[in-house]
């Protein structure tokens, strides 16, 4: 049950793609703590394995959600005004 569980959060966290950014970086913070207090508690380890499987889970899935968001886009200028897509520096 545990692992059903897990694995329909790691599912639900596939649709933060129309989420902005606060709201991804919450749910990637929720959605890895969740995830590290699943494997330490599957692993047999205490509450403190859960705490720090908890707080360990909770950085990666900021990190993740921080890494997933939009690349930014550079945009040049013509001479005439007009704007054109360049690749960022």
């Amino acid at each position: 049950m545990k692992y059903l569980a897990m694995m329909i959060a790691v599912v639900a966290l596939t649709a933060c793609e129309n989420m902005d950014s606060q709201a991804r970086t919450t749910a990637g913070a929720l959605g890895g703590a969740a995830a590290g207090v699943g494997v330490a508690s599957a692993l047999g380890g205490g509450s403190t394995a859960k705490a720090i499987g908890g707080l360990a889970g909770g950085a990666a899935g900021v990190a993740v959600a921080q890494n997933q968001q939009p690349q930014a886009r550079c945009v040049g200028t013509r001479p005439d005004g007009s704007t054109f897509p360049v690749q960022c520096p």
